[in-house]
């Protein structure tokens, strides 16, 4: 379980044993709880959510802040151009990966933090859906 849903679930790992029943699942959970698939349409989606929010409130955002926005937009811009030019499934490490999408420069852990601590995600889908419901931004 990885450390956010521990920490959500009050799981405390010190000192403590775990036992796994089916543990001849648990390579594939693991795997599987780090890894993520998505598509060209979600990506492009992604972005054009990223671009409503922006639109509306970065100017109302501390710099820093308003920095990593614009750096969360530019790394799902790279993964949209790059998922939308895969012609088939391949699998890479994430050095590669980054190297090759052009996004090794981002700090991904300060990225993430950013995203946890603000609960972007949510801030935009819910502005996002707010502005498809009433039609304006």
């Amino acid at each position: 379980v990885n450390n956010e849903t521990r920490r959500k679930l009050g799981i405390k790992t010190q000192g403590n044993v775990f036992i796994f029943d089916e543990a001849h699942n648990l390579l594939e959970a693991i795997s599987d709880s780090n890894s993520v698939n998505f598509n060209a349409l979600q990506a492009r989606a992604a972005v054009d959510d990223l671009d409503t929010y922006a639109a509306r409130y970065e100017a109302r955002l501390s710099p820093a802040n308003a920095i990593r926005l614009r750096q969360v937009r530019q790394l799902c811009n790279l993964l949209h151009q790059h998922v939308a030019a895969l012609k088939k499934s391949c699998v890479q490490t994430i050095g590669a990966f980054l190297v090759g999408i052009g996004a090794d420069h981002f700090d991904l852990p300060d990225l993430g933090r950013f995203l946890q601590e603000t609960e972007l995600a949510r801030k935009v889908r819910g502005y996002v859906e707010a502005v498809r419901v009433n039609g304006k931004a």
